[in-house]
């Protein structure tokens, strides 16, 4: 499967090894960019829900560009600045395609045995496998058995 140039797409099942490692789908391996030496690297933060948010640099720069105002401006709220880079990791894959997920990360949002990775295009969402299965649909969803969202009724 490929992205044609879609980005992250799809979800695929993994173990968790007993170093903490988690294998990234190489369809997604091949969208994070390289290091000088060579290891593809990623960003690693809490994702909304029950999930870890895997970007590339470019993606996650994106994102900070929220807090891209003068800390001194009373609208500035350094507590929302404080959370969002909280639990931030610069990671890089092992020769194998795996991410060491970090002990913080795996703890905060319940990760066990095994996780879902699924591609939202611009983020790979990593999962407790069964928070994954339980979690709330949205009203594109196509399974049939899929509760109705709040004010869907």
């Amino acid at each position: 499967m490929t992205s044609l140039g879609l980005g992250f797409l799809g979800t695929s099942n993994h173990a968790v090894d007993k170093k903490n490692r988690v294998f990234v789908a190489k369809r997604f391996q091949d969208l994070l960019p390289r290091d000088e030496e060579g290891n593809r690297t990623a960003i690693l933060s809490p994702g909304r829900g029950q999930c870890i948010w895997l970007t590339t640099p470019a993606d996650f720069e994106i994102l900070s560009r929220h807090f891209d105002k003068n800390p001194l401006d009373p609208d500035f709220d350094v507590d929302d600045e404080r959370d969002f880079y909280e639990y931030v990791s610069p990671v890089s894959l092992d020769t194998s395609g795996r991410v060491l997920l970090p002990q913080d990360l795996r703890e905060l949002v319940g990760i066990g045995e095994s996780v879902v990775t699924a591609g939202l295009r611009n983020r790979v969402e990593i999962w407790p496998a069964e928070a994954y299965a339980n979690r709330k649909r949205g009203r594109y969803s196509p399974c049939p058995s899929a509760a109705p969202r709040e004010g869907d009724l």
